[in-house]
């Protein structure tokens, strides 16, 4: 376990937000989401002890150039790759020049029609795009080229596993009674998942992507599900739970039957891992909850409660003597990168223009 920078701000609020327990028999370990929900912010850690400023970019492309709402979905060896609706980004970390912009949009071969999700596979330098109205995955090298022999259709996005293995995940409109299927790199099955989708009616879809640890384990939340599974090599195991007790939502919930206000239902769960913390966002009854949870106790450390479009809701930290409020979107490992709003960005960027392109923030996680 490595050690943590907390800061406890009273033995009630101990008592209070030790809502979480982790089973004795080696079983998963449970967040009491419900009991915290009901408890309203807390704050047991010292944020600002949390990252290290890594350095920001501040994008850099010709004027006649559009760039839209860029969200990073790969990072190795001092290169980002992002993409908007206008494509895929490759961006030089130090300074921020876009060193290639691929965009291809078409109904031809090696062309995508719906850009539904990007992963990088650094191992092989691909870039894999999932089209979700052609059921397909789209390969392309680092500049652009397609590559049909690494492609595959019929199939969900795909995430590098970072072992050779690549996961598949399968999108809920599907009657598909798995969650993923897991391949090699020459595309044979390697094994289905073990734990079994919820295909129950729902007017919802959800091809969950999965999280990776910075120790290398891959961890996957199955749509409509509480439970967070470590996918091991031949099995998937249970190994946290979120329990949100009277906040769950029902089945009526997904089939629009439901009678009263959906508002008193968790709905909108994002999770993302970062060293030995989960960091757990929801709505619940108008709000937006922002918590974490310690993955080795279950003991909730931070939570904020704020209306959901308050633009300085999330995590607190100090940039630049500046204070600015995000929450982790893009993660890789240890490595979290937060593009910034143009309020937050000027702070780091004196001069920025309103419609200058994106400034991205690189934070790192502080181990010790």
């Amino acid at each position: 376990m490595k050690c943590r920078n907390y800061c406890l701000i009273c033995l009630a609020a101990v008592s209070i937000f030790s809502c979480g327990r982790k089973s004795a028999d080696g079983g998963p370990v449970v967040f009491d989401v419900e009991s915290a929900a009901d408890a309203g912010k807390f704050s047991g850690i010292d944020t600002d002890r949390l990252f290290d400023v890594a350095g920001w970019t501040a994008i850099q492309t010709a004027d006649s150039v559009v760039m839209g709402n860029i969200g990073i979905y790969g990072y190795d060896d001092g290169i980002l790759y992002g993409a908007d609706q206008y494509g895929i980004w490759v961006i030089r970390e130090s300074d921020g020049a876009v060193l290639r912009h691929i965009d291809k949009t078409g109904n031809g071969p090696g062309e995508y029609v719906s850009f539904a999700a990007l992963s990088v596979d650094n191992s092989r330098d691909l870039l894999l795009v999932y089209d979700m109205f052609k059921s397909e995955v789209l390969a392309y090298s680092f500049d652009g080229t397609f590559r049909p022999e690494a492609s595959k259709d019929s199939t969900g996005a795909i995430y590098p596993m970072g072992d050779g293995r690549l996961m598949a995940t399968l999108p809920g409109f599907t009657d598909d009674e798995y969650c993923f299927r897991i391949y090699d790199t020459s595309w044979n099955l390697v094994r289905e998942s073990t734990v079994r989708a919820n295909r129950k009616e729902s007017a919802y879809f959800s091809g969950t992507p999965p999280l990776f640890t910075g120790r290398g384990e891959c961890i996957y939340r199955p749509f409509r599900n509480d439970t967070l599974y470590c996918v091991k090599r031949n099995e998937d195991v249970p190994s946290f739970v979120f329990d949100n007790g009277k906040y769950t939502a029902p089945d009526e919930f997904y089939t629009h039957s439901i009678s009263g206000s959906a508002d008193s239902y968790i709905t909108g769960s994002s999770d993302r891992i970062i060293g030995d913390m989960i960091f757990h966002s929801f709505r619940l009854e108008d709000k937006a909850y922002h918590q974490i949870w310690d993955t080795g106790t279950g003991k909730l450390l931070y939570q904020e409660v704020s209306a959901p479009d308050n633009p300085s809701s999330g995590l607190p930290f100090t940039v630049r003597g500046a204070q600015i409020c995000f929450w982790p979107a893009y993660v890789f490992g240890n490595d979290v990168f937060i593009v910034l709003g143009y309020r937050d960005a000027l702070r780091l960027v004196p001069g920025l223009q309103e419609d200058d392109n994106p400034v991205v923030l690189h934070l790192r996680y502080m181990e010790s």
